[in-house]
């Protein structure tokens, strides 16, 4: 069991107020080591979802080089709503994800950059707001992005779109919405969005799917649920299940066995009716702290860090990780923390 501590508190902790959605931080590291000592599934999950996740992480003790990372982003909730202790409402709510949290690594003081959910998903792959305050559809942003620095840095990507009805799509329907779509709205990216940015297809069959059983998959990989499956429009139990059928397939491929690997799990934004263009990256508020949990077979099981880190820290990761190039906007801020040595990673 790892902890990483915190070298700078949240403003609360900072002015002698305790933050009760960290309280139950120690007692998930108790579980943890409890649960590793008898041998047995925690309470808050199935056994079968314990006995799926037990040898996610820290099957290498080294950490090896890392050639594909994943990311997948569900939607507007926070740490404190779907994340906590065996037993609470919010591990009912995922009793996979908590899981996962549990055997892998968990950054629980890691934070969106705003509300709602475009100008995050425009942070989380060009390091900037681009001074989007608001979801929409028509527009169009100028720059580059973690899809235009990998191709420059001859490395391959690939953003899959549940639900899409074509590649880059720029209409939205029941459930595919363009906000969702960070890829869409690059005006200097679509010729390669209309080639790169395709759907997801399912766990047996179609695009992600192939490239794994090929073993082709991208060096970056984006993986959108539609609007169910990313809790946007359904319970937070839907988005467990879809989890719960997708990520053994890439967890069971060779790439990741190897340690070659890893895979990011997060929401783009809180929940808590948060405040539209709301400065969320060092707030302590809580529609603000989202979950960010690390899937690696390097990670140390049971990590949990409560450093300062934001959707800026997993840009800056992955850049770093898949050499992509000069850091992108506020990623390459002094202030923005890797995740890599907290977790166990190295490019």
């Amino acid at each position: 069991m790892t902890i990483v501590s915190t070298r700078r508190a949240p403003p609360s902790e900072r002015n002698g107020r305790s933050l009760t959605r960290h309280a139950w931080i120690p007692l998930l590291a108790a579980v943890v080591v409890l649960a590793a000592g008898a041998g047995s599934a925690t309470p808050s999950a199935p056994a079968s979802a314990a006995n799926a996740t037990s040898r996610l992480c820290g099957l290498r003790r080294q950490a090896a080089k890392t050639r594909h990372i994943i990311w997948i982003i569900f939607e507007n909730h926070s740490t404190d709503q779907i994340i906590g202790p065996p037993g609470s409402v919010a591990a009912t709510k995922m009793p996979y994800l908590n899981t996962i949290a549990r055997s892998c690594g968990l950054a629980a003081n890691y934070h969106a950059i705003t509300h709602p959910s475009l100008p995050n998903y425009i942070a989380l792959t060009s390091g900037s707001t681009h001074g989007l305050r608001g979801d929409c559809r028509a527009c169009s942003v100028d720059g580059g992005s973690i899809f235009s620095r990998l191709h420059h840095a001859r490395r391959s990507w690939r953003s899959y779109e549940e639900n899409m009805p074509k590649p880059c799509g720029q209409r939205d329907t029941t459930l595919y919405a363009k906000r969702h779509n960070p890829a869409a709205y690059y005006s200097a990216l679509r010729p390669a969005c209309r080639r790169y940015d395709i759907r997801l297809g399912r766990p047996t069959r179609g695009p992600l799917h192939r490239a794994l059983a090929r073993g082709r998959l991208a060096n970056f990989v984006l993986i959108i649920p539609n609007l169910c499956h990313d809790m946007h429009s359904c319970a937070p139990q839907s988005a467990d299940a879809w989890l719960q059928r997708w990520l053994p397939r890439l967890t069971g491929s060779a790439a990741y066995r190897r340690g070659h690997t890893v895979i990011f799990l997060l929401t783009e934004e809180g929940g808590h009716h948060g405040r539209r263009g709301e400065r969320c990256r060092l707030s302590a508020e809580p529609s603000c702290i989202v979950p960010l949990i690390v899937v690696g077979a390097s990670t140390r099981p049971g990590t949990v860090s409560r450093r300062d880190f934001s959707h800026y820290s997993l840009l800056r990761t992955t850049q770093e990780l898949l050499a992509a190039g000069r850091l992108l906007g506020h990623a390459g801020d002094t202030s923005t923390r890797s995740l890599a040595s907290t977790f166990n990673l190295r490019p």
